[in-house]
């Protein structure tokens, strides 16, 4: 199911219809993790809503696991989705995410940081996350406030 239009228009599509971060003190966010779960809850012809899961490390968050309830819409190939992802030391940082399916096994999506809890407990930033080959690689890039910094 390939959509009809480039990779990197849809992602600028979507990354403008994330809200900005503050423009405080940010670094940079950069993960790389793997799908290891995909469980169908529910379909009804057009929307499948699923729960994704999986592992991988990134900066600011050392090994780390997630999960991230979606809801795809079959007919266009958007998505919406939220993200917990649980840091090494059992912080938890949160994402909302929207996205556009690239192929059957590609996506793109935008997500903002909404928090968390821990040092990630007034966390914000935004970013992009590239999904390849049925989640085998995941690639997450982006910006997030100062960890700690209480933004």
């Amino acid at each position: 199911m390939m959509m009809p239009f480039a990779k990197p228009c849809a992602a600028l599509a979507l990354f403008l219809l994330c809200s900005p971060a503050p423009a405080g003190d940010l670094v940079r966010l950069k993960a790389d993790a793997r799908e290891t779960a995909f469980v169908p809850l529910s379909f009804d012809g057009r929307f499948l809503v699923a729960d994704v899961y999986g592992a991988g490390r990134g900066s600011h968050l050392g090994r780390f696991t997630y999960s991230s309830p979606h809801v795809f819409d079959l007919q266009t190939g958007a998505f919406t989705a939220t993200a917990v992802i649980t840091a090494a030391n059992g912080d938890v940082l949160r994402m909302e995410m929207v996205g556009q399916l690239l192929s059957d096994t590609e996506s793109i999506s935008a997500f903002r940081i909404v928090g968390g809890t821990g040092r990630f407990l007034h966390a914000a930033g935004q970013g992009t996350v590239d999904r390849r080959d049925d989640g085998a690689e995941i690639l997450i890039e982006g910006s997030i406030s100062t960890v700690g910094s209480g933004r």
